[in-house]
């Protein structure tokens, strides 16, 4: 039997035990109340964002000296970013970085672009005001579509080496260059204005304005490249639906600038001419500058520079990143085999539509097209539980053919559930392969007849005019959704320590099919419109698109290597 003191003893350590048990769960609830309110307010903002410290430290028991304190490490989420003491510290690799970054390279991009579609429009009707014949305009845009081919290529790795900050401002400093070298353009060959410019003169001036393409084309996919990489680096792993809404709203916003830069164009030249048009672009290049040198981060989109070196092991990529660039070889060639030369020739030569006129319809028929590539996020929208089934509606005494007609309405409704798939990309190229090939069809017979009264019909003329507007109309709504989900599928596969170089090797596929699709608008156009009109681009068109379809059926089902985070 234990002595009396003992006893005592025993039951105040029980007691004190009891006591210091009480303060842990106390300390431990009373935490958050304990931080004064402006760290509270931090802790809430970045439980908010899914930012949290990876070494959080509670404290469970500081109180008694009997008892030694006790820590509890809170695992980070993912997606954190940083602590409150350390707001400098570098995010992990699966992290989001700040919106601050999307915000920026939108304003960047769109700035840019402005000026992409603008040179792109003054080049092309100066030059055909001038003379210039449609193979030496679509010549002069092949080292433009060429250099994206490699600077996609050897850009992504650029990127992931020194960070998508300096790949914009290697955009921005070429696209300065480029655009000089076209101010000196009738400085360097004066006589290219003369009404009887020998042929020698048109090849060097040709060449010339090849070079400065060129420049302008290392630009433009810089640019396109750091921008494109971005919606994946602020936005948490597996958030699917974000991720489609943002690549959408930056693809269709960019084409929509686009336009824009080509209405200006058009404007610039008809009202003050080639040279002053082109110093107001270099004027909006330095206004870019300022914002991106200031508020983007230094290192965004940094990797290991031991997988980003200049080797064949770079260009590996994954079955999915493999298939779906082949398929954007055909899927942009087959737009541009029409688009690019031979549509804004067609409209001003056959529909006798004066230069201004031409850049007017087409930076309006862009800006639609960009802004229905934004509206494809409204046309796969985010899933949605079920709320009942058809056996529910029979059981209550639905007729058996309502059920059969709720159930095809559900198995559609539920294709544009969600962002798109592997499944939706066959789908809407060979859609858009039947539209086109139906398109060139009608227009021929309408030009026969055009070309028969001698051209001088104006019943034909404008029978043309809107069988080419509503065709227009309706291939930007079909090409922007195959756009967009392309967009969106390529930054989906983009594994996180490549996203930079894989984002390249797409895009680098993608200038490639413009390249060959413009080469072909060219030579396709020259050789048949005495015949044919724009037909024959068309078709060329729909067997491109038709190619685009059949490989992309051969992508494989994706899955993602984390959940989304809330």
């Amino acid at each position: 039997m234990l002595p009396q003191n003992e006893v005592n003893q025993g039951r105040e350590a029980s007691e004190l035990e009891e006591e210091t048990g009480s303060v842990a769960d106390t300390k431990r609830e009373g935490h958050e109340a304990a931080l004064p309110e402006e760290e509270n307010d931090a802790v809430e903002t970045k439980a908010a964002m899914g930012a949290v410290d990876p070494e959080v430290v509670v404290p469970v028991v500081a109180q008694n000296e009997a008892s030694p304190a006790k820590t509890v490490a809170v695992d980070p989420p993912a997606g954190a970013i940083g602590s409150t003491d350390e707001p400098s510290r570098a995010p992990a690799a699966n992290e989001p970085r700040s919106i601050r970054n999307l915000y920026v390279t939108v304003y960047s991009f769109n700035l840019f672009t402005i000026t992409d579609g603008a040179i792109r429009l003054v080049v092309l009707l100066h030059a055909a005001a001038l003379g210039f014949s449609p193979i030496q305009i679509a010549i002069m845009f092949t080292l433009y579509e060429l250099a994206g081919v490699f600077t996609n290529l050897f850009g992504g790795i650029i990127g992931t080496r020194y960070g998508l900050k300096v790949s914009l401002f290697i955009s921005l400093g070429t696209q300065v260059v480029g655009l000089v070298m076209l101010l000196l353009t009738t400085i360097i060959f004066p006589e290219v204005e003369d009404d009887n410019v020998s042929e020698e003169v048109r090849i060097r001036v040709t060449a010339w304005i090849t070079f400065c393409q060129m420049m302008s084309g290392i630009s433009k996919d810089f640019m396109k490249l750091a921008c494109k990489s971005v919606p994946k680096l602020v936005t948490k792993e597996g958030a699917d639906d974000a991720l489609f809404h943002l690549v959408v709203m930056v693809t269709g916003w960019k084409n929509s600038f686009k336009g824009f830069g080509t209405v200006l164009g058009a404007v610039l030249v008809e009202f003050i001419g080639f040279e002053p048009a082109i110093g107001v672009l270099l004027g909006i290049i330095f206004v870019i500058a300022p914002v991106p040198m200031i508020w983007m981060d230094r290192d965004i989109g940094q990797g290991s520079k031991k997988t980003a070196r200049f080797s064949w092991k770079a260009f590996q990529s994954t079955w999915n990143v493999n298939v779906l660039s082949s398929a954007r070889v055909f899927l942009f060639g087959s737009r541009d085999v029409w688009f690019e030369i031979a549509a804004p020739i067609f409209i001003r030569g056959i529909l006798g539509w004066p230069e201004f006129t031409v850049g007017l319809f087409m930076g309006a028929y862009t800006i639609i097209y960009g802004q229905l590539q934004t509206a494809t996020g409204k046309v796969y929208k985010s899933k949605k539980k079920s709320k009942g089934t058809g056996g529910e509606s029979n059981a209550a005494g639905t007729d058996d053919a309502e059920v059969a007609t709720e159930q095809v309405r559900r198995c559609c409704k539920a294709s544009f559930e969600g962002p798109p798939t592997e499944k939706h990309v066959p789908g809407w190229a060979y859609a858009t392969t039947a539209f086109t090939l139906i398109w060139g069809i009608v227009l021929y017979p309408l030009y026969r007849k055009y070309a028969d009264s001698g051209f001088t019909s104006s019943h034909w003329q404008w029978s043309i005019a809107g069988v080419l507007i509503a065709g227009l109309v309706i291939f930007a709504c079909m090409f922007a959704v195959n756009s967009a989900v392309h967009s969106y599928l390529i930054v989906l596969y983009a594994e996180g320590n490549k996203l930079t170089m894989t984002v390249g090797t797409y895009y680098s596929a993608n200038a490639l099919g413009r390249l060959v699709g413009t080469i072909l608008s060219g030579v396709i156009y020259q050789y048949t419109q005495e015949d044919f009109g724009i037909s024959v681009c068309l078709w060329v068109a729909a067997v491109f698109m038709a190619i685009a379809g059949a490989v992309a059926i051969a992508l494989r089902p994706h899955v993602s290597n984390k959940p989304a985070q809330v």
